[in-house]
């Protein structure tokens, strides 16, 4: 029983061990994109983007239309809407002065980022359960087969 427990023990921990590296590796993807896409949309390379660069990158970069379109981020998919442009720039920009920076960027993109992290460990805990249920129920299936098997060879019942 104490070999079972530590194996199981020692299982849990393999298992958080990967679940956090791919977290950090969906992470660093994740971020990476999010700056090749601002980068793709700041044309004057000035570090911020304004409403023209932003509908100008839609216009002929698909990898910027994929990531706003897939991000999570309701902001950011407003920015695909021309009429939504304006409105989703005046939530994004927060010191004001009509341009998106890197930095508020990375901020919108984060919580984003965020969000689908949530995801990703709910799918995993719920793939984890799924897994140790499969698990249960297999164990108690191999101690009624052994039960049997002993009440088999069992002869004088003791």
């Amino acid at each position: 029983l104490e070999i079972g427990l530590k194996r199981f023990a020692d299982q849990r921990a393999r298992s958080r061990a990967a679940g956090e590296a791919e977290d950090a590796a969906f992470k660093e993807e994740f971020m990476k994109n999010a700056r090749k896409v601002f980068m793709l949309m700041d044309i004057d390379g000035s570090g911020s983007l304004t409403e023209e660069e932003i509908i100008r990158s839609l216009r002929y970069e698909d990898e910027v239309k994929d990531f706003l379109s897939t991000c999570g981020s309701p902001l950011l998919v407003m920015l695909l809407d021309p009429k939504e442009i304006k409105k989703a720039m005046v939530d994004i920009d927060k010191n004001s002065d009509g341009e998106i920076s890197l930095e508020e960027w990375e901020l919108i993109v984060s919580v984003a980022l965020e969000e689908k992290l949530t995801k990703l460990r709910e799918e995993r805990a719920k793939r984890e359960a799924r897994e140790r249920a499969e698990e249960e129920e297999l164990t108690q299936k191999f101690l009624a087969m052994a039960r049997k098997i002993f009440e088999m060879i069992d002869k004088d019942f003791s």
